[in-house]
């Protein structure tokens, strides 16, 4: 493959640039073709089908480059515009060795039957960052599933090689499914979309994350008839105080322990199951050496299991529920450490349990019921709760797991299993003054 050439600095439209002289590619050059709005590709493939742009393009206009076949980007070349980015093909687009593809004034849109972002890539805009696959849903079935070693086939996005995209929103749309791996980092100022280009919402080969991080103010996973899968050193992340993680899918699946998710909200919905047992971290604030923990809700039609054998989850709040069972993972230790219960007061002694269970929708994926004027799940006019775990058919404990909270509610509607050195703590409530069931004095009150 020839190197990438220097950049075209020129002030005129941009079809006129593309038809400065250039090296052929390896492949030799064939017959030219033109793309709808009359750019024109220089060197084609031995097979006609395939554009190569090995050539850096640097223009004040708006980049539009459409091509009715596959087209490729390679050679460590640069597009960019002062403006916004195009790209259309009909086939696979690749964008790899190094590449940069740049809109400094607007945004950068991604179109094609298939999207490789590899070999150390980058794709920056001032504005959004949008990817879309989107072959039609019948011929995505009839390609291979979507593995750590593949690249993309139709309908699937593919950024791999520690490439990275970057832009005020990054927005990233598969028929078929998303994988992000080996250190590729997708990063935005206001939020970040990975999910499905379909009305249905299914991306059918779901979304994998492997070794790689996506931060911004909102992150959302969303395949709702597919796998959501995080493993490896990744990292998930809702950057500011009023950030948020929001993942669902048909299964969730979150089990390697450098799995982090740093947010203040965190929420998790499975049609099937799920699993999280990474690393939970709150926001720094602006006050210096202060943190603010995670608010966690977890829900699963399935077997929910939670918690993280190396570490301690300090929490917010938390309210985790599962249509079958809900285990708490062994040698984890889950301190919800939120005061909202500091407000409680006496109460009649009632079956809290089998009201929630009673009154929670038997439709997969629904949560249980808010109740009370907190609007919380358990709660009366007079008690709330920060830690809830609820379990349709069975609640279990594992081995050396800890639930610490000032308010619990653990309930089952089957089996309850308590394994050794399993341990649920309300001591140490720590309310402010004057508040709590039997608020102190403080050394100068009467």
């Amino acid at each position: 493959m020839a190197s990438c050439q220097q950049p075209l600095y020129r002030r005129f439209r941009l079809q006129l640039l593309l038809l400065v002289p250039c090296l052929a590619t390896s492949g030799g050059e064939g017959p030219k073709q033109l793309g709808s709005t009359g750019w024109e590709c220089k060197f084609l493939d031995s097979s006609g089908q395939r554009c190569i742009i090995n050539y850096s393009i640097a223009i004040p206009q708006p980049i539009e480059i459409n091509f009715p076949g596959d087209l490729l980007v390679t050679g460590g070349c640069t597009l960019s515009s002062n403006g916004g980015v195009h790209i259309n093909a009909s086939g696979t687009l690749t964008i790899e060795k190094g590449s940069k593809v740049q809109a400094n004034g607007g945004q950068l849109f991604l179109n094609a039957s298939a999207i490789n972002v590899v070999g150390g890539t980058s794709v920056i805009a001032t504005d959004t960052v949008r990817l879309v696959a989107d072959a039609d849903a019948n011929q995505a079935l009839r390609h291979r599933r979507l593995s750590a070693t593949s690249s993309a086939g139709p309908g699937q996005i593919v950024v791999d090689g520690a490439s990275q995209l970057q832009g005020r929103g990054a927005d990233l749309r598969a028929a078929a499914g998303v994988l992000l791996q080996n250190k590729s980092q997708v990063w935005a100022k206001e939020s970040i979309y990975v999910g499905a280009s379909v009305q249905n919402g299914n991306c059918t080969d779901g979304i994998t994350i492997i070794g790689s991080s996506l931060g911004s103010r909102v992150v959302e996973l969303s395949c709702n008839q597919s796998a959501v899968t995080v493993s490896g050193t990744s990292e998930l992340s809702g950057q500011d105080t009023t950030g948020a993680v929001h993942i669902s899918g048909k299964s969730v699946t979150m089990s390697h322990s450098n799995v982090s998710i740093v947010s203040p909200r965190v929420n998790i919905a499975a049609e099937t199951g799920a699993i999280f047992t990474g690393t939970l971290l709150g926001v720094a604030t602006e006050e210096q050496g202060t943190t603010l923990q995670t608010s966690l809700s977890m829900t699963a039609g399935g077997t929910l299991t939670l918690g993280n054998a190396n570490g301690t989850w300090h929490l917010s709040s938390l309210v985790a529920s599962a249509g079958h069972i809900i285990k708490v993972f062994g040698r984890s230790k889950i301190r919800v450490e939120g005061r909202s219960s500091c407000r409680n007061r006496g109460s009649i002694v009632e079956d809290r349990c089998s009201a929630v269970l009673s009154a929670w929708p038997n439709w997969t994926g629904a949560w249980p019921q808010g109740t009370g004027p907190s609007n919380t799940v358990g709660a009366t006019e007079n008690i709330s709760f920060d830690l809830v775990v609820i379990g349709r058919k069975g609640l279990s404990l594992e081995s050396g797991a800890q639930l610490a909270a000032a308010s619990s509610l653990l309930c089952s509607g089957g089996k309850v299993i308590l394994m050794d050195d399993s341990k649920v703590d309300a001591s140490g409530r720590g309310c402010p003054h004057d508040e709590g069931l039997s608020p102190g004095r403080s050394p100068g009150s009467q």
